[in-house]
C-alpha cells in the first residue's frame, strides 16, 4: 500500500503543472493536455501484463515497471521537446497500467473475503498521496505569471519531481530486494475460470456460477461502470487546476493546486468516515447519494465562477463524493464476482480506454470554454450510474 500512496503522489503532481510546461516546452496547453490521452495509451498497454502472469513472474515484472515509472515520472520537467514530454507519459502509464491491475487483484488474492475493507482503506493511502501530490507542486507553480524566465520556471519546476522521484525509486528497489529475499506466493487462489471449477460450487460467488457469456458481459458493465468514475475523477486532479485559473475568479497556480489538494484532502479524511458508515448502511444506498451529492456539487461549479470561497466550499464537496464511488463500485463488483488476473485486465483496460478520450476533448476547450470541464465530468457520471444499474 506504501507502493500505492506514491503513485498516487508522483500521478497527481502532473495535472497542477500543465500551465507551466506550456511555457517550458514552448507550446499551447492543448498540446500539453494530450499528456493524459498517452498516459492512457501506456495504461492500456500496461494492462495486458496482466495476461502473460501465468508464463512470468508477477512480482518481477511489476519491480521493472516500476522503475520505469519512476524515470518516465522524474523526467518530465527536464523534457525540451514535446514528443519527449510524451514519451515520460507512455512510460509512465505503462507502468501505471500494469500497477493498477496487479496491486487491485493482489488486494482480493491476500484478503479474499475481506477485500472490501481494504480496498477502502487502499483508497485512503490513495487519497494521502492526491493530497501530497499538489501539496509539494504549489510553492513551484507560476502559471499565467509573464514576469518570469522560462529558464526560472525550469528550475522551480525541477524540485517537485525530482523529490517525488527521489522517494518514488525506493520502493522499486525496496521490492527488487524482496523479490531476492521474501518472493510472493499466491495461495488457494481462482487464478482463471479453469482453476475455479475444481472449487465448490456453492462457495462461487453469484456471476461465477453464470456461464461465460452472462459472466463477461457483467465484467463488462461493470468496468464501463467503474472506468467512468475513474475518469471522472482524473479530469478533476488533471485538469481541475487548469480549470480554476481559466474561470473568472482566474485564481493563482498555487491557490489553484491548494484547491485540488485540498478535495483530495477531503477525499482521503471521508474513507474514514465511509468505513464507519458503511457497519450502519447498507453500500449501494451509499453509493446512490454520492452520485447525488457528487452531481449536485459539479453543476453547482457553473454557478461560482466568480466567487473564490464558493469554488472551495465545492470542492470540499466533491471531495466528499467522490470518495466512496470508486472504493465502493469496485468491492460491490467484487461480492458478486471473483476479481482474478483475467478479470481485472479487462477492468483495467477498459479504465484505461475510457481515460483516453476526456484530454481530446479538453485540450482544444478548456481555455476558450472551460465548463467543457463540468460538461465531460456530468456525462461521465450518468455513462457510470446507467450501466452500474
Amino acid at each position: 500500500m506504501f507502493i500505492h500512496l506514491i503513485y498516487s503522489i508522483s500521478f497527481s503532481s502532473f495535472g497542477p503543472a500543465f500551465v507551466d510546461l506550456t511555457y517550458t516546452l514552448d507550446v499551447s496547453l492543448q498540446l500539453v493536455s494530450i499528456f493524459p490521452t498517452v498516459l492512457a495509451v501506456g495504461h492500456i498497454t500496461g494492462t495486458l501484463f496482466g495476461l502473460i502472469y501465468k508464463f512470468f513472474n508477477r512480482q518481477l515484472i511489476i519491480t521493472l515497471l516500476l522503475y520505469l515509472m519512476t524515470l518516465s515520472s522524474t523526467s518530465v520537467p527536464f523534457t525540451t521537446t514535446i514528443w519527449q514530454y510524451y514519451l515520460c507519459a507512455l512510460g509512465y502509464g505503462i507502468g501505471s497500467g500494469a500497477w493498477m491491475t496487479t496491486y487491485n487483484v493482489w488486494l482480493m488474492e491476500m484478503w479474499q473475503d475481506k477485500s472490501e475493507r481494504v480496498l477502502f482503506i487502499s483508497q485512503l493511502i490513495y487519497g494521502i498521496g492526491a493530497t501530497i501530490g499538489p501539496f509539494i507542486d504549489a510553492p513551484y507553480l507560476t502559471g499565467d505569471n509573464q514576469d518570469i524566465t522560462v529558464a526560472e520556471r525550469k528550475a522551480k519546476l525541477f524540485v517537485p519531481f525530482v523529490i517525488i522521484g527521489g522517494i518514488q525509486v525506493i520502493f522499486p528497489i525496496i521490492m527488487t530486494i524482496m523479490f531476492f529475499l521474501h518472493r510472493y506466493h499466491k495461495q488457494n487462489i481462482l487464478e482463471d475460470d479453469t482453476s475455479a471449477q475444481s472449487v465448490d460450487y456453492k462457495s462461487k460467488k453469484l456471476f461465477d456460477k453464470s456461464d461465460p457469456i452472462t459472466k463477461y458481459t457483467v465484467v463488462v458493465l461493470a468496468a464501463v461502470s467503474l472506468a467512468s468514475i475513474n475518469s471522472l475523477e482524473l479530469v478533476y486532479f488533471n485538469f481541475g487546476s487548469t480549470f480554476f485559473q481559466k474561470i473568472p475568479v482566474h485564481m493563482s497556480a498555487t491557490i489553484a493546486a491548494n484547491v485540488i489538494s485540498t478535495l483530495s484532502s477531503v477525499y482521503t479524511a471521508c474513507q474514514v468516515i465511509n468505513l464507519g458508515i458503511a457497519l450502519l448502511i447498507n453500500r449501494n444506498i451509499m453509493i446512490a447519494y454520492h452520485y447525488v451529492i457528487t452531481s449536485v456539487a459539479i453543476i453547482a461549479l457553473i454557478f461560482v465562477q466568480y466567487s473564490v470561497p464558493g469554488v472551495w466550499v465545492l470542492a470540499v464537496i466533491v471531495g466528499y463524493g467522490f470518495s466512496l464511488l470508486y472504493p465502493g463500485i469496485l468491492a460491490s463488483v467484487g461480492t458478486k464476482l471473483t476479481i482474478n488476473n483475467r478479470v481485472g485486465t479487462i477492468i483495467w483496460f477498459i479504465s484505461g480506454a475510457f481515460n483516453f478520450v476526456p484530454p481530446l476533448i479538453l485540450g482544444p476547450l478548456l481555455e476558450s470554454f472551460p465548463m467543457i470541464f463540468v460538461v465531460t465530468q456530468v456525462i461521465y457520471l450518468i455513462i457510470s450510474a446507467m450501466f452500474l444499474i
